[in-house]
């Protein structure tokens, strides 16, 4: 259930994304604004996600204090119940994954577009730019790996 709803969340801020500025005025990618959306909407969603998380830690399964910088791991907003197991997590979860799995895809779509700004005169920046995009691209589906296995 919760599964279903991070991609029901994540095919409509897409699709809305997609609508108002991720392409210019000849309906080009504008890489810069895929990547500043990718960036803006993980941290709204996350700061979203640390406001609606329950509370309890790995080492205090007891506190009610809700997510806490010093004591909790970011992943922790992703798990569908809390510590205690008594507390469903349903929110931060859905806030958080949709964060990963947003950014993940846009900045995949980013990754795999920016290198054809370069200019492959010189066959070292050719391998370098093939070589940064499978890095980036691997990183962000590393991020919507994040999403799908929540640590519990």
């Amino acid at each position: 259930m919760e599964f279903t709803n991070n991609f029901v969340t994540l095919f409509v801020l897409l699709r809305l994304l997609h609508s108002i500025y991720l392409y210019d005025s000849i309906r080009r990618p504008n890489f810069k604004s895929m990547a500043e959306s990718a960036i803006i909407i993980f941290l709204l969603l996350n700061v979203f996600a640390m406001n609606a998380y329950p509370g309890s830690t790995i080492h205090d399964k007891s506190s009610r204090s809700g997510y806490s910088f010093t004591e909790n791991y970011l992943s922790d907003l992703g798990r569908y119940t809390t510590y205690d197991g008594t507390q469903h997590n349903f929110y931060s979860s859905l806030f958080f994954n949709s964060s990963m799995m947003i950014a993940g895809f846009m900045l995949s779509i980013f990754f795999l577009y920016i290198r054809t700004i370069f200019n492959f005169d010189s066959g070292k920046l050719y391998w370098l730019s093939i070589i940064g995009t499978i890095c980036g691209i691997a990183g962000a589906f590393s991020m919507i790996g994040v999403a799908i296995t929540p640590a519990d």
